[in-house]
């Protein structure tokens, strides 16, 4: 277990991820760095969702809607959880 005074790199903590260090410009632009844009195959252009998520900053790749077919294939449904009063 690791205490408040035990030093270890904090890129050991998240298992072999990348991790880089970038400023904020004065219009709080950030350049995503090379090898993080290599990695990830992002192209100039190209959109990505930015959210916040237990008080930091996340990027992602939109996925296309053909990905989430099935995601919630067996999920146990509550009939609760049905809209039956709205049809269209």
């Amino acid at each position: 277990m690791l205490g408040l005074t035990d030093e270890v790199a904090i890129d050991t903590l998240f298992l072999g991820a990348s991790m880089e260090i970038v400023k904020v410009s004065p219009k709080f632009q950030v350049v995503i760095p090379k090898k993080v844009r290599e990695e990830l195959q992002l192209k100039p252009g190209q959109e990505l969702n930015v959210y916040i998520m237990d008080g930091t900053i996340r990027f992602s790749k939109p996925r296309p809607i053909t990905e989430l077919r099935g995601i919630v294939k067996g999920m146990k449904w509550k009939d609760e959880d049905r809209d039956h009063s709205e049809r269209f």
